[in-house]
């Protein structure tokens, strides 16, 4: 897939924060890598970085690039600049789709201030949104909703924070990540051999979630607290208070856990791989690979890129050592 960014020209630190950190937010939400600021700014680059820390995405952020040193170092880039004088995005999105499909990178270039005529130049292609005044941060939006053909909607953002939809009123949920896990099982006096099975479980999971597309933070709590409520059922009820979210996909995961037909559970990917490495854990072996073996079919060639081969006393998958 093309890799996206976004060059800022022209930002003042005093004048353009926000509209520049708009500029950012507004890249990142609709499916961009990260942005490059023309001017150095670590106030606007530890605000950003705190929004992807926080909600999420392996967005990135650079400040202090001169216009001089972009161009040059964009040369192998595909260049598409956002300006009022350009192509209307109507009448630019064939050319756009044949950039998008051309495998090489592409940076948007938007400007806070006059930009010189080199850019225009340079350029692989100059678009205009309405070809009348308009604030970047709106342009730059539809810009790139035209480029993702509305594919940055279904975008998913694994962070801490999570917004909760809501009709009315508003939400946010923290999913715990790892030492806040630790913490809770702590609290709860877990068992020495329940908090060792969480540690086992999580670790095992960690080692497949790198490999797949997946939200890694719910992969890690679902891990951890699984024993806690495998430990006492009870405990849901204070896993609720901490992530509701979490809470739900423990629950799908022990119910799972108890059922010899897994496949007819419906799990998402991150709890699937709990579920896998909870059955493959220590005392699980035999279980793990005697019932439900087309469950398992997805995830048995990362057995063979994390482990080199199946883990000893684990069989194929499909019943037969």
């Amino acid at each position: 897939m093309t890799d996206i960014k976004v060059y800022r020209y022209g930002h003042r630190p005093m004048r353009d924060k926000r509209v520049t950190t708009h500029v950012a937010l507004t890249a990142r939400a609709f499916g961009a890598s990260g942005i490059i600021v023309d001017t150095g700014d670590e106030q606007l680059e530890r605000s950003i970085s705190k929004v992807v820390n926080d909600f999420g995405g392996d967005f990135s952020i650079e400040t202090g690039v001169s216009l001089f040193k972009f161009l040059k170092n964009s040369k192998n880039m595909n260049l598409i600049h956002l300006t009022m004088y350009g192509i209307p995005i109507d009448q630019s999105m064939e050319k756009i789709d044949e950039i998008m499909s051309s495998g090489k990178n592409l940076v948007i270039f938007v400007g806070a201030e006059k930009v010189p005529g080199n850019v225009y130049a340079e350029s692989s292609l100059n678009v205009s949104v309405t070809s009348q005044p308009i604030s970047e941060i709106s342009a730059l939006a539809i810009l790139l909703d035209r480029i993702m053909h509305g594919k940055e909607f279904s975008l998913k953002f694994p962070g801490k924070l999570r917004v909760v939809p809501m009709e009315k009123g508003k939400k946010v949920e923290f999913i715990p990540d790892r030492s806040r896990c630790l913490e809770i099982l702590r609290e709860k006096r877990l068992p020495p051999e329940s908090f060792e099975r969480a540690v086992e479980i999580e670790s095992m999971s960690m080692k497949i979630a790198t490999g797949i597309d997946c939200d890694i933070n719910l992969v890690t709590a679902c891990s951890m607290l699984l024993p806690l409520v495998e430990n006492d059922y009870e405990n849901i009820k204070s896993l609720n208070e901490v992530s509701k979210t979490v809470a739900d996909s423990v629950i799908r995961i022990v119910n799972a856990l108890s059922h010899e037909d897994r496949g007819n559970v419906p799990l998402s990917t991150e709890e699937k791989i709990v579920v896998y490495s909870a059955l493959r854990s220590p005392g699980n072996q035999e279980e793990a690979w005697d019932h439900g073996s087309e469950f398992f079919m997805e995830f048995d060639f990362m057995d063979q890129e994390v482990y080199g081969q199946k883990p000893d006393g684990i069989g194929s998958g499909n019943g037969d050592d």
